[in-house]
């Protein structure tokens, strides 16, 4: 083949390849659109529309060659602080499952690192549903065989004693044998970072899962909480704090150690403004669940905004916080 034949070959057929491969402007919006669609199943595990987005994405990726770079894109803009909405549970947890290996593999760890956000989801809802069975002393106990490289589920039997139903146990060796994950799973719950845990409760902690353990740990040993909610639930029983009664204990914990001294700084610790949070409270939970996404996790979200916008709009009418409530109840529906 003459030189120039051959010549005029190969830029042809780099001229083809140049017009298959992506450009880096376009990777890096994939790579975004990637982080949006894991970011929805990490964040909802119980939606089967986000993780089948989710692990339909992860299969795509494992059989083209060029979409694998977006990994090394995504890891890089996640280190530089150039991806929005990141908070620092689902980095971490990035970084731990899916920053070695080849491609593939850290693709196969991201799909087990979903996994494990929901296993996570489950098992917090185990530990919330036995918390009370447990004591203040046993949480510290359990705290304390987190800080071992290894835990055996032997030893958690061991420090619940009378109260190692099966399930807690197993609920409480997978949430400390997977803590990245089950920190995701457990700043959904709450909606709380371990920034917040510090600021509101002055509770410092390694992260998330350490910091609901450390908050278990003080509800049960909060004496005035435990009065406070046992005097209220007598009282209105049948009225408005039947909703909150169903609640998981942590949820009503930050219902009664946040929401109602902002109602009482307010003037609105009364019958109306209670019954407005009961109501957006059952009504949540129902969108939520129609929605495929934990209820328990939404509402807690709610009484988080709520007494945010109550510490700045509060009326002794409960006009603003009805409105609020109604316009949270809305947003919720057309996601």
């Amino acid at each position: 083949m003459p030189e120039s034949a051959f010549t005029d070959a190969r830029k042809e057929e780099r001229r083809l390849r140049v017009g298959i491969m992506r450009s880096d402007e376009e990777l890096e919006r994939a790579a975004n659109d990637f982080w949006n669609i894991m970011k929805a199943a990490l964040r909802n595990p119980k939606s089967e529309k986000d993780v089948d987005r989710f692990d339909a994405r992860i299969t795509g990726m494992l059989v083209n060659t060029e979409e694998k770079r977006i990994l090394g894109l995504l890891e890089k803009a996640l280190k530089e602080g150039a991806v929005e909405d990141v908070r620092k549970a689902e980095g971490d947890a990035f970084s731990a499952y899916a920053s070695v290996g080849m491609p593939e593999e850290r693709l196969n760890a991201l799909l087990e690192l979903r996994r494990d956000v929901e296993k996570g989801a489950d098992s917090l809802s185990v530990l919330d549903a036995n918390a009370e069975r447990m004591g203040e002393q046993q949480f510290a106990k359990i705290i304390e065989l987190s800080e071992k490289s290894e835990v055996r589920r032997e030893e958690i039997v061991a420090v619940l004693g009378k109260a190692a139903k099966p399930e807690l146990a197993d609920a409480l060796y997978a949430l400390l044998q997977k803590e990245e994950a089950a920190s995701v799973a457990a700043r959904n719950a709450l909606g709380l970072g371990r920034d917040d845990y510090e600021r509101i409760f002055g509770i410092a902690a390694k992260n998330e899962i350490m910091a609901v353990l450390r908050l278990y740990q003080r509800v049960l040993g909060d004496a005035s909480f435990a009065k406070a909610r046992d005097a209220l639930m007598r009282g209105d029983k049948s009225g408005a704090m039947a909703e909150v009664s169903r609640m998981g204990i942590a949820a009503q914990y930050l219902f009664f150690a946040m929401l109602a001294p902002a109602f009482m700084r307010n003037g609105m610790w009364n019958r109306a403004a209670a019954r407005i949070a009961a109501k957006a409270l059952g009504k949540i939970a129902e969108i939520a669940g129609k929605l495929g996404l934990d209820a328990g996790a939404v509402q807690a979200d709610y009484l988080l905004s709520a007494k945010k916008f109550t510490s700045r709009f509060g009326d002794a009418g409960a006009l603003n916080f009805a409105l609020f409530s109604s316009a949270y109840a809305l947003r919720l529906g057309k996601k």
